[in-house]
């Protein structure tokens, strides 16, 4: 069987649009943000003292993070919108809006309860692996994917797809879904501080415009997935892109990822090209291309632009 895979990208990127456009594939099984500590069990106990969004410097050593996305590409972990999940969180009190306001208050650091010491078997895992070949999407570990190939992948190796989107387009849905999470407070953890981000300190520091600060957690975001994807060989696929054409588009991703094409799957994303709203993603495609031109007035653009362009990147040049 073909090695599993593993989509990430930032929040509202597209990435749960692309993941779900892929598990139209027969003998495909869809695994939603194991590492996502408001909805799963297994990743609010995996992540205990790490950054919402974890880097990792080479070598570095987090041996539960390891486990989790090993499970996880193993098809082990329960489902994070399963019924068995749910519950366990909500057992243990935590659900995604009190999860979100905790790391808001911890500038985006995970400090979990109780729960990070349950048993392996009730911190969400299965005894076996479920059958299907796993794909598994994450937008909270776009910033480990370098350490993800260096200690995940000699242990389960996986097929890595990065999805990427403009960033006002990003940032308009930050504001459309009125997410209460949108400054990611990248540029205050410490080891990237005195790392991959010490030249840009002083210019981070400087913004105080809610906006400007949104386009600098993007710019972070893109700035290290573009070293990382270069130093990995990873392809990056644009959303822009992808909306282009869908079925052509998909289809070509289908043959690399050596994933089974039917008219079965044509129809599902042809379905799937329709009108939708919130965290839902039946989209019309062709509407979503530089839909942030629809959304934003100057001024935002340019609040947004202007924390964007302090880090280079070469998936979306400075707007």
């Amino acid at each position: 069987m073909a090695s599993p895979i593993l989509v990430l990208g930032v929040p509202r990127s597209g990435s749960t649009w692309l993941a779900e456009s892929l598990s139209f594939a027969d003998r495909v099984r869809y695994v939603h943000e194991p590492d996502n500590e408001g909805l799963s069990l297994a990743g609010y106990a995996a992540k205990a003292g790490l950054h919402r969004y974890p880097w990792f410097a080479s070598g570095e050593q987090h041996a539960p993070y390891q486990r989790l996305f090993v499970l996880a590409l193993q098809g082990r972990l329960l489902a994070s919108r399963g019924r068995t999940n749910e519950f366990l969180m909500r057992l243990y009190g935590q659900t995604t809006a009190r999860v979100v306001e905790q790391l808001a208050l911890n500038l985006g650091r995970h400090r979990p309860g109780a729960s990070a010491q349950l048993p392996a078997l009730w911190r969400g895992t299965r005894p076996s692996a479920l059958p299907g070949r796993p794909l598994v999407k994450s937008v909270h570990a776009a910033l480990a994917l370098p350490w993800l190939m260096e200690q995940v992948q000699p242990v389960q190796p996986f097929a890595p797809v990065v999805v990427v989107r403009h960033p006002a387009s990003v940032v308009s849905s930050y504001l459309k879904l009125n997410m209460p999470d949108a400054d990611r407070f990248l540029d205050r953890v410490p080891a990237l501080r005195e790392g991959p981000l010490k030249p840009y300190v002083e210019a981070l520091d400087a913004l105080d415009e809610p906006l400007a600060r949104m386009g600098a957690q993007v710019g972070i975001f893109y700035h290290l997935l573009d070293a990382s994807t270069r130093a990995h060989q990873v392809d990056v696929h644009r959303h822009e892109t992808l909306c282009e054409d869908p079925v052509e588009r998909l289809h070509g991703l289908y043959q690399r990822l050596e994933l089974p094409w039917s008219p079965a799957v044509q129809q599902a994303i042809e379905a799937h090209n329709t009108a939708g709203s919130g965290f839902a993603t039946r989209r019309v495609a062709a509407d979503q291309i530089n839909v942030w031109k629809k959304r934003l007035k100057p001024d935002q653009i340019e609040a947004i632009a202007q924390g964007y362009r302090i880090l280079p990147n070469r998936f979306y040049p400075p707007f």
